[in-house]
């Protein structure tokens, strides 16, 4: 779903007369946002944390994933996801569901397992091409990486390879030349709207507005989530907006080659 534009999520089917249905309701989309007042409230966005979750930002921080964030300088803070600017064009139903369904907003020790937890989701599949000579590990989350390697001795020569695993996400939200915007977290900040959520621990930076954003694929460009009228997490949720369609699902893949090279000695 893109919000503020023609936005799509992964959700719904589409049929015959799928593209002139979407292209109307992209035209009404780009109106509902010219109509809007020309201004962002964002106050009270970003908030200081509860004493109730003190304990689990100290145990938090000590994390080899989390450590990164902390000696780079972002610090845990409370949300308002319905005042966070969005820049993400997509986001599909499923995860966001399956990520948020333990969230209880009463329970804050509950919402920062789901924003600043260390559980994962997609477990990793594994297989040899054999054709390829080639290791291929795939997840349906984003988050697989190469998370290290190793070599050892084995019977008759050297064993030596590749760790991969899917590391956890954080709930991101930065300060960037006035605007506050959901850097990471996208499917859960959804999933957590949906749910009537919208007070959340994150992981929040202020950062130089000289600073080129590291934004991925599928955003929107610069000028819709800086501009006067800039689209807002509900808007995922705003039929006015925002629309649902078909997208088909993808998996990342890493994929561990050899390559037999005779080099002069």
């Amino acid at each position: 779903m893109a919000p503020g534009d023609v936005s799509t999520y992964c959700g719904a089917s589409g049929g015959p007369g799928a593209d002139t249905a979407l292209a109307e309701r992209a035209g009404a989309a780009r109106q509902a946002v010219a109509d809007r007042p020309a201004a962002t409230d964002q106050r009270g966005a970003i908030a200081p944390l509860p004493a109730v979750l003190h304990d689990y930002v100290r145990e938090f921080s000590t994390n080899q994933y989390a450590k990164p964030f902390m000696n780079a300088g972002w610090q845990v803070r409370m949300a308002d996801l319905s005042k966070l600017c969005a820049f993400q064009e997509t986001v599909c139903i499923e995860p966001a569901q399956a990520q948020t369904a333990h969230a209880n907003k009463d329970d804050l020790l509950s919402l920062a397992r789901v924003t600043l937890g260390l559980e994962t989701y997609g477990e990793p599949t594994v297989h040899f091409d054999s054709v390829q000579r080639a290791w291929v590990i795939s997840s349906l989350n984003r988050n697989l990486d190469v998370i290290g390697h190793f070599t050892r001795s084995v019977p008759g020569g050297v064993g030596c390879g590749f760790m991969a695993g899917v590391t956890p996400s954080f709930m991101q939200v930065i300060r960037y030349r006035g605007r506050y915007l959901l850097k990471d977290g996208y499917h859960r900040a959804f999933g957590l709207l949906r749910s009537g959520i919208s007070q959340v621990p994150v992981l929040f930076l202020e950062m130089p507005s000289d600073e080129t954003l590291d934004l991925g694929n599928s955003h929107l460009p610069p000028e819709a989530w800086l501009g006067p009228r800039p689209p807002r997490l509900p808007d995922y949720q705003d039929d006015s907006v925002s629309t649902e369609v078909m997208l088909p699902g993808t998996r990342k893949m890493i994929v561990i080659s050899t390559m037999d090279i005779n080099a002069a000695v």
